[in-house]
């Protein structure tokens, strides 16, 4: 989903948060590229949407909305996966590869794969404007 800055993007984070609430599956994971990311993110959402962070200090995982970073959610998985900010800055590396590779396998059934600017060039995919 190309969003046309930071605040779209998190828009329509709120928006496919609350199409989840509507759907069949009963986990939802959000992963951000780095634990701080995964917080911020956090403390944005908790305010208005029952989301969970999944984070160093976590000792349980639970269904719903969980937040967390890449790091994190190894081991994971999710009926539904975003991931924001996979933009051509966030994820340049081949080192980054490897940390979307992470993140894109952490869905079981769905990936949303959001972005301002230009798409990262390691997620070879055709996107729809």
């Amino acid at each position: 989903m190309h969003c046309h800055n930071a605040q779209e993007e998190l828009t329509l984070l709120q928006k496919q948060i609350k199409m989840f609430s509507e759907n069949e599956y009963s986990s939802l994971g959000i992963i951000a590229k780095t634990n701080t990311q995964a917080k911020q993110l956090y403390d944005s959402l908790s305010r208005n949407y029952d989301v969970h962070l999944i984070s160093l200090g976590s000792t349980s995982f639970v269904d719903g909305v969980s937040i967390t970073s890449i790091q994190m959610s190894k081991g994971l998985e999710f009926d539904e996966v975003i991931i924001p900010d996979a933009d051509n800055i966030a994820y340049l590396t081949e080192y980054d590869r490897s940390l979307l590779y992470i993140a894109c396998t952490r869905a079981m059934h769905h990936l949303t794969i959001m972005y301002t600017g230009q798409l990262s060039d390691l997620l070879n995919v055709d996107t729809e404007e």
